[in-house]
């Protein structure tokens, strides 16, 4: 995949992270989660967020209904403003707009996660490194609620050797994936689940 993590997680099951979370909040958290950005993002924040060692998951505009050549440039434009992207994230699309857009993603090398309703199995599907979102946890979650998750998250990863959450979050949740344990379950970059589950 294109940009994707270098730094692979030690060798068992993985919770995927996808941060939606403000740029300074995120500077003392461990290296090799992934954020979430738009395409207007900061160039200078997004190349601190790589040199910190984190990944950077693109949130494209939204090309639904369009046909294929409006996709690849949308996609084309949103990719040049973050070059440093590894993955897209995007709400759930399905029939042609799911098709488009993995077809535009082959030609550019990157991944793809979807949220909202199950689209599967998507690594089927899809001619490209692809997976749901399994869990969201909102920005009004709390510290036990957010610890919670993430221990639901390691149970589920054990058993299918990984699950990706997608986290709103503020102080007081990275606070909380600053000194979570997962007990032999590492949290990983998005890229880096992809690979591990596309291996499997």
């Amino acid at each position: 995949m294109t940009n994707a993590a270098v730094a692979q997680p030690a060798p068992g099951p993985l919770i995927g992270v996808l941060l939606v979370a403000d740029g300074d909040a995120v500077a003392d958290l461990p290296a090799g989660l992934s954020i979430a950005v738009e395409a207007d993002v900061d160039a200078a924040q997004a190349e601190a967020w790589r040199a910190a060692g984190h990944e950077l998951v693109l949130v494209p505009r939204d090309t639904a209904g369009e046909t294929a050549f409006p996709i690849r440039s949308a996609l084309s434009a949103d990719l040049e403003s973050v070059p440093a992207a590894a993955v897209l994230a995007t709400d759930a699309v399905a029939g042609d707009d799911l098709r488009r857009l993995a077809s535009a993603l082959t030609e550019s090398g990157h991944g793809l996660v979807l949220s909202g309703p199950r689209v599967a199995p998507l690594s089927s599907l899809l001619p490209v490194p692809a997976m749901q979102i399994d869990r969201v946890v909102s920005a009004e979650a709390g510290a036990d609620d957010l610890r919670q998750a993430l221990d639901r998250a390691a149970l589920v990863a054990r058993r299918d050797g990984g699950v990706l959450m997608a986290i709103e979050a503020d102080e007081e949740a990275l606070s909380v994936m600053r000194d979570w344990r997962g007990r032999g379950v590492g949290l990983a970059p998005v890229s880096s689940l992809l690979r591990r589950l596309g291996e499997s």
